[in-house]
């Protein structure tokens, strides 16, 4: 990047908000609270590094379990490929559409046909398939550029998206700066249907066709399919269907077969993003406690009008906030259940783990029991993996055996450099972390693991301290991460009691 476009850029400002960012699909990175507490060191540092001519390497990947269909690929992308991407963005943000998200605005977009009066009969329920897997990086960069200028940033913009991604489609997903970016191409989409006579309403890459007649609704249908494969796009065929408007506000509102504990779920919990982790205040969790372990009972119950179709969608995603909701209030009623739940929803692992390490201090056997039955027992995808070091990052398991032998077993993934290095950080946090297995985590480690391996050698048995500080990669960022954790290891690793 040259020294003019390193001067249009505010690297502070986008270390600041990556660090405060934590992304729905993946924990926290160790790197980013290290850059937290330096924002200026660190600024200053990949500023510099933006001045180089080294390239981005490919991010790797994880495989996350989406809602529905499917699985979406989650890009591990390093600290200074996030904060220069973020940077970039943000200077050519202020031309582009809004990215509006969270509970209130998903809320809105599914309930804004049913309020169109006599102006629609019709609706077509649709979206775009593998939406940021398969944008087109010329086209994207084109559209950009016509909305934005600044044509030498967005050329940059160009060459990073192709260079991670090794392909010349698709932009990183779980990343705000992506986020903007599609968002203004889904904006397009939405304006050439507009401009060929289909009026939608849009959450994302999700389109609601609002149509007078069923012949009209057919018609609206071929034109998105057209207008979306110009722009490289695909419609996504088995989330697509037509509703007339009473069938839609009936789905919307409540059929008559989600009564009982499911209506009351809908008015404690409203309906929230899917993919949000909004929290609820104390006194809410605690009004709405019964609820909670009422949805929870009714998701294990396998009663069969609530096994299929909207029915059971709309149970799992109350199940999902009612882990939330007892996760804010410490609450083990939901302990019994984390198995089940990550063996038949896989895509509410995340919140299964964060309420686990939520509860860990409080209720440690009961955790580490569940824990032990997950590791265990359940054929876990990489994604999932991740989540389960997680909780065990919070430390506390040093006498769990079983436990850390599985998160140690996880040191030698020869598939992922993620997991390797992540797992010694984890064995690291619970004072298991010895000198054969960091060499084993280390082999072959990049840019983007460095950091877990720098944090976890201040707490790593077997080296001597000068051992240690020349392991640590030849790097500025991960040295001074090194040091921050030996310096605050009291506060960072936990404590043995």
């Amino acid at each position: 990047m040259s020294a003019g476009l390193v001067a249009q850029l505010d690297v502070r400002a986008a270390v600041a908000a990556e660090t405060k960012w934590e992304p729905d699909l993946l924990p926290q990175p160790l790197v980013d609270r290290f850059a937290a507490d330096r924002v200026d060191l660190v600024s200053e540092h990949i500023e510099q590094l933006a001045l180089d001519d080294e390239a981005f390497r490919s991010c790797d990947l994880l495989i996350a379990h989406k809602w529905t269909y499917g699985r979406r690929p989650v890009a591990l992308v390093p600290f200074r490929e996030r904060v220069l991407y973020r940077a970039t963005v943000e200077k050519i943000k202020p031309y582009l559409p809004p990215v509006v998200r969270g509970d209130e605005a998903y809320r809105t977009f599914k309930q804004a046909p049913t309020s169109r009066g006599n102006d629609i009969s019709h609706v077509v329920t649709t979206d775009i398939a593998n939406f940021y897997s398969s944008i087109p990086i010329d086209q994207l960069g084109q559209h950009l550029k016509g909305r934005a200028g600044h044509f030498e940033l967005i050329t940059w913009l160009e060459n990073f998206w192709r260079e991670i991604s090794g392909r010349y489609v698709g932009i990183p997903q779980v990343n705000e700066a992506s986020e903007t970016v599609a968002e203004a191409y889904a904006d397009d989409l939405q304006r050439r249907i507009l401009a060929r006579g289909v009026t939608s309403v849009r959450y994302s890459d999700d389109f609601r066709l609002l149509t007078l007649g069923d012949k009209r609704a057919v018609r609206a249908l071929e034109i998105f399919d057209d207008e979306a494969r110009q722009l490289g796009l695909h419609v996504n065929e088995r989330k697509t269907r037509t509703d007339s408007i009473s069938d839609y506000t009936d789905w919307f509102q409540a059929s008559p077969n989600l009564q009982g504990p499911v209506a009351r779920a809908r008015d404690a919990f409203i309906d929230r993003d899917l993919y949000s982790d909004s929290t609820f205040e104390p006194d809410e969790a605690q009004e709405h406690r019964d609820t909670a372990t009422e949805m929870l009972n009714l998701w294990s119950s396998g009663s069969r009008e609530y096994q299929e179709g909207e029915a059971r969608a709309e149970v799992v995603r109350h199940a999902k906030t009612a882990l939330g909701l007892l996760e804010t209030i410490e609450d083990p009623t939901a302990i019994p259940w984390c198995e089940a739940i990550v063996r038949t929803e896989p895509q509410l692992t995340p919140a299964v783990a964060r309420y686990l390490r939520t509860l860990e201090s409080r209720h440690h056997e009961r955790v580490s029991s569940a824990l032990e039955s997950l590791v265990i027992y359940l054929p876990l995808s990489q994604w999932q993996r991740v989540w389960m070091l997680y909780v065990i990052e919070v430390g506390g398991f040093l006498t769990d055996n079983a436990v850390i032998d599985w998160a140690k077993s996880n040191t030698k993934d020869a598939n992922s450099e993620f997991l390797r290095a992540y797992s010694a950080w984890v064995l690291a946090c619970n004072h298991r972390l010895e000198d054969s297995t960091w060499r084993e985590a280390a082999n072959g480690s990049t840019s983007l693991t460095s950091p877990y391996l720098a944090g976890a050698l201040a707490n790593c048995r077997g080296f001597s301290s000068t051992e240690k500080a020349q392991l640590v990669a030849p790097n500025f960022l991960d040295q001074q991460l090194f040091e921050w954790v030996v310096h605050n290891e009291e506060d960072i690793i936990p404590p043995i009691f």
